[in-house]
């Protein structure tokens, strides 16, 4: 036997579109029912109904890495390139340190 009432389908049916946000709130709201995010978008997606997902957050592409990092700190104690690069398995936050302190 199915979780949801005629009246949850219509209400999903008549919001529809579903994103993750609605199928959140549709989660609190049913709480007592039963029912999670993941079965509301199941659900959702059985009725034929359309599902936008949450946008999925995008990784950081730019940026100072740990070799450019490495880079400043050998190019601040005037030494040639690459001479420090066991230091690219330091912590990020270590090297930083380092170099602020070689800037100082």
């Amino acid at each position: 036997m199915s979780k949801y009432t005629s009246e949850m389908i219509s209400t999903l049916t008549a919001s529809a579109p579903i994103t993750f946000e609605i199928a959140t709130d549709f989660a609190e709201k049913w709480a007592d029912k039963d029912v999670t995010v993941k079965s509301i978008v199941a659900k959702t997606k059985s009725l034929g109904l359309e599902y936008i997902p949450k946008q999925k957050v995008a990784r950081k592409t730019s940026g100072i890495t740990k070799a450019d990092m490495v880079r400043s700190i050998e190019s601040e104690m005037n030494l040639e390139q690459d001479s420090l690069s066991g230091l690219t398995n330091a912590t990020m936050a270590s090297l930083n340190t380092l170099l602020q302190e070689l800037i100082k």
